[in-house]
This record gives C-alpha cells, sequence and structure tokens, in this order.
C-alpha cells in the first residue's frame, strides 16, 4: 500500500510541475504583451516631424506591433485553457494522492492492531 500512496504522491508532483512550467509561460506571455503595448504607446507619442512620422514607417510598426499583440493573445489564451485542464487534473490526482495516503494509514493501523490482538491470544 505504502507504493501505491508514494506512486500517487509522485504522480501528483509531476502534475505540479507541469503546471509550473505552464504558469512561466502565461508569464512570460504577459510580460510580452505588456512590453508590447507599452512600445506601442510611446510611438503614438511620436512628433510629426519624426523621420518615421513622415516616412510612414511607424505605422507599419504599429500594424505589426497590433498583430503580434493580436497572437500573444490568442496564444495566452490557449495557454490559460490548458491551465484550467491542468488544474483540474492536478486536483483530481491531489484527492487520490490524499486517499491513498488515509488508506495506507488506515490499514497499518489495522495491521498494529491485529497484530496486538494475536500477540495478547498467544499470551495467554
Amino acid at each position: 500500500m505504502a507504493g501505491l500512496a508514494a506512486l500517487a504522491d509522485a504522480r501528483f508532483r509531476a502534475e505540479q510541475g507541469r503546471l509550473a512550467v505552464l504558469r512561466r509561460k502565461q508569464a512570460a506571455l504577459e510580460a510580452q504583451i505588456a512590453e508590447l503595448s507599452r512600445a506601442r504607446a510611446g510611438a503614438a507619442a511620436l512628433p510629426l516631424d519624426d523621420p518615421a512620422t513622415r516616412t510612414g514607417a511607424d505605422l507599419k510598426w504599429q500594424a505589426w506591433v497590433a498583430r503580434r499583440i493580436t497572437a500573444l493573445n490568442m496564444e495566452l489564451a490557449r495557454l490559460r485553457a490548458e491551465i484550467e485542464v491542468e488544474r483540474a487534473r492536478l486536483a483530481k490526482l491531489f484527492g487520490q494522492s490524499v486517499a491513498a495516503s488515509r488508506l495506507g494509514r488506515r490499514l497499518a493501523l489495522e495491521e498494529s492492531r491485529l497484530q496486538e490482538t494475536r500477540a495478547e491470544r498467544e499470551g495467554r
């Protein structure tokens, strides 16, 4: 029974690791989106006589930034959905781990009581 509890705990910890990786990816995507948004806001404040503004390069760059932010937001949405699936899986594995641990303790206690009972009978 101890092996089952250890296996359930190992599966739970592995899933925790996978969820942590997904959370780090989420944070990285959110940071990229924030950085691009800040850069886009700064570019909007360029003076009209700026060379990039006069040549239209700023508009092309802003269009690229908008497309990139859209793509990153789509990836972020997909990642958040994956995180929710992992969270549900993690909750299930946590329950299995706790149940296996409790069952193992219960069986160990019953075995101990059984041995005490045998010892008392043999001692008579």
